[in-house]
């Protein structure tokens, strides 16, 4: 039976700057499966690990959200320590008693989001946050397809999408690992695989050198759109599920295929 250690769930909470309603939700702690570590498991390459808040620890512009107020349905635009904030409950108790009483705000779709990367009207940082939140959602899109066994995917999702290269790509540094995977996964979908291959073989030795040296081959192998990163374990259970459900009959013979397969 898997047990869960709520306590240790970190959570947001975000107050409309227009109407002040309040909102609360969590962000999930360490309470998955003890001893599960994070190479364990099946991750896409849009989704490696971010650096952990504070958000002034983040890169060229702060990762947050952008929501709508479902009272007053202005936008609000996440200003860490201003409008939002996260902590931990201090028991159990009161961490349920958190979760069972979520409240969240309202999301927005691409072409929202795109609307207000594209609207002069605001400042250069809340357009770099739509842009990005706007390839968040496009990935998002393409996996959850993706995993619905939808056999006929487009990449990339929609012609706005070449906007990034120039919103996004010029403001993103090279200077740590998460930095150099996050610059070249966005050069990959747009073909520079040359560049991305140089940043790359820039990643250290380390936690994420293994996912590295797999999106060169991914590279190499001229390939644009999202990809999943086989678990350091190839042969665990969960990952022969997925590759059962891709191939069935390979969970039988129990063969140490990976995701390169597929590709």
């Amino acid at each position: 039976m898997t047990s869960y250690d709520v306590s240790s769930f970190l959570f947001r909470f975000i107050t409309c700057p227009h109407c002040h309603h309040d909102y609360h939700y969590t962000l999930g702690g360490n309470g998955t499966i003890p001893g599960m570590q994070e190479e364990d498991c099946i991750v896409w390459s849009s989704s490696v690990p971010s650096p952990p808040d504070p958000l002034e620890h983040l890169k060229y512009v702060p990762v947050s959200n952008i929501y709508r107020c479902t009272s007053c349905e202005h936008i609000i635009w996440i200003e860490e320590g201003v409008n939002t904030y996260c902590k931990r409950m201090e028991n159990s108790e009161a961490a349920w008693a958190a979760m069972n009483s979520t409240s969240r705000p309202g999301g927005l779709e691409r072409d929202e989001l795109l609307e207000l990367a594209e609207d002069d009207s605001l400042s250069e940082l809340q357009r770099q946050k739509a842009w990005r939140r706007f390839l968040g959602a496009c990935t998002y899109a393409y996996e959850v397809h993706y995993d619905s066994k939808q056999k006929q995917l487009s990449w990339p999702p929609t012609p706005a999408f070449s906007k990034l290269e120039e919103h996004i790509l010029p403001h993103l540094r090279s200077t740590d690992a998460i930095d150099k995977l996050d610059k070249a996964e966005l050069l990959r979908y747009f073909g520079r695989f040359r560049e991305a291959i140089d940043l790359l073989k820039q990643v250290e030795r380390g936690d994420y050198k293994r996912i590295a040296n797999h999106m060169i081959r991914i590279c190499r192998k001229g390939i644009m759109h999202p990809v999943i990163i086989p678990p350091r374990f190839r042969l665990m259970y969960q990952f022969k599920i997925w590759v059962n459900r891709k191939r069935p009959g390979t969970f039988r013979y129990l063969k140490p295929l990976t995701i390169e397969d597929y590709y």
